[in-house]
């Protein structure tokens, strides 16, 4: 509106000038009428233009008139969040904080004593209020103690559990200690200088007095309330010693035959760094603690030779020994019975060969027939080539016949000629004369007679 008034007195100004006789004296402007009411009329446009001018300006996109902000504020149209303002009636929120319009508020932070409250944004549904600020009833102020209207700041006399306070009007840096069954937050709270796990102050600790109490068995130790006792102190029974052993008044380190899962033992006298491991079916925290070195769901289990585990009397992981499956070339061995080779050399499953001493490979007796040389005669044949006979009948090499139908034996050709079969007919093969009929070797070939 100071702007719009400036405007208008800057318009009579002008029209004064313009028109000299808009100031004479009355009699004047009663001779001069025309010219007086052509003054007037002028003025009076200045006014109806103003009124015009001031609406049309909340709309020209500038930052003109009494706005705060372009086409806002002042005698336009509220102004939105975020512009600029001068008073709380600029702004559609109602509320201008640093010169920009802020978003609605809650009643609890408008700044405003409304909504039941009993201060400004305080109580009612709001934070309590602090110390100093009105107040109805104690629930109205954080100290919880309300006083002639007024909200009081905490006192150790207040009979209200308030401040640095742990209980009502003790404990905390300012009030004094609190007693025993009342609440506190560390030892310092409590008269007696114990405050417990419950966080409630209790009578003296005498497990950690450094003397022997009623109901301890040894110092700060043993009986129903304080921890039990180490290995050479004294004890009544079994429950007063940490070990759980109790011999003649004195507890005692944890052995592997006592009878006791003590020390570090899994099961009763197995398990643990110290003692053997347990059996299968036992207690156990790790593999090995177990005689089969499976520990599963902290039991042990039985060996097997599919456990991926060297145990029981394996030469190797799953292999050999008098359970398991022999083992592969290469794997550790005691003997040849481990070895699917049949031969263990120095600890270790070697592969076949044709003087090893052993029937393996694809021999079909010992380091003969297969891929090594014929079997003799009585050995075990799969076939005639396993035999220097070249006759298997039975699965054994036969000793070299006249009518076996193979040229063997010191025969010079089928079953005939050599030392044991009669001579050859004429055409037969023939080393010397007596391996003839005819007695007649020639070219290595038997003569007609």
């Amino acid at each position: 509106m100071k702007a719009t008034r400036a405007a208008y007195g800057c318009a009579v100004v002008c029209a004064l000038l313009l028109f000299p006789k808009l100031g004479c004296s009355s009699e004047e402007k009663s001779e001069g009428g025309g010219e007086a009411g052509e003054g007037s009329s002028l003025l009076d446009a200045g006014r109806d233009s103003s009124s015009s001018t001031e609406a049309s300006t909340c709309s020209d996109g500038e930052l003109n008139g009494d706005e705060t902000d372009v086409d806002c504020g002042g005698s336009c149209l509220p102004c939105n969040d975020y512009r600029s303002c001068e008073e709380n009636s600029d702004c559609t929120s109602g509320l201008c904080l640093d010169n920009l319009c802020q978003a609605a508020a809650g009643h609890c932070t408008n700044g405003v004593q409304d909504e039941g409250e009993t201060d400004v944004d305080c109580s009612g549904g709001c934070e309590p209020c602090a110390p100093g600020q009105a107040c109805e009833t104690g629930d109205d102020c954080g100290s919880g103690v309300c006083a002639g209207s007024t909200c009081q700041a905490p006192s150790c006399d207040d009979v209200v559990s308030n401040g640095d306070e742990t209980d009502v009007d003790c404990g905390g840096p300012d009030c004094p200690t609190c007693a025993v069954g009342e609440r506190c937050e560390q030892d310092a709270d409590c008269a007696t200088e114990t405050c417990g796990p419950d966080r409630t102050c209790q009578e003296p600790d005498t497990c950690a007095d450094g003397e022997l109490s009623d109901g301890e068995t040894d110092v700060d130790c043993g009986g129903e309330y304080c921890d039990r006792c180490e290995a050479g102190q004294a004890c009544l029974e079994a429950s007063d010693c940490e070990d759980s052993v109790c011999e003649e008044g004195v507890c005692q380190t944890p052995d592997c035959t006592d009878g006791l899962m003590n020390g570090d033992e899994t099961d009763v006298d197995c398990g643990g760094a110290e003692c053997p491991p347990c059996a299968d079916g036992l207690a156990c925290t790790a593999d090995a603690d177990c005689e089969s070195l499976v520990c599963t769901e902290q039991v042990c289990q039985p060996a097997s030779c599919n456990d991926g585990v060297l145990n029981q009397d394996e030469s190797d992981t799953d292999c050999g020994g008098s359970n398991c499956s022999a083992c592969d070339n290469g794997s550790s061995c005691t003997a040849g019975t481990d070895c699917s080779s049949g031969v263990c050399a120095d600890n270790v499953c070697v592969p076949p060969q044709c003087e090893d001493g052993v029937a393996n490979g694809d021999e079909t007796d010992v380091d003969c027939g297969g891929g090594c040389d014929p079997c003799d005669d009585g050995q075990t044949c799969v076939e005639g080539t396993d035999c220097t006979s070249q006759v298997c009948e039975g699965d054994i090499c036969q000793p070299p016949a006249c009518d076996d139908g193979v040229l063997n034996g010191t025969e010079s050709d089928l079953d005939c000629g050599g030392a044991d079969c009669p001579g050859c007919p004429e055409g037969g093969a023939c080393a010397e004369d007596a391996d003839c009929e005819s007695n007649d070797c020639r070219g290595q070939t038997c003569r007609a007679a």
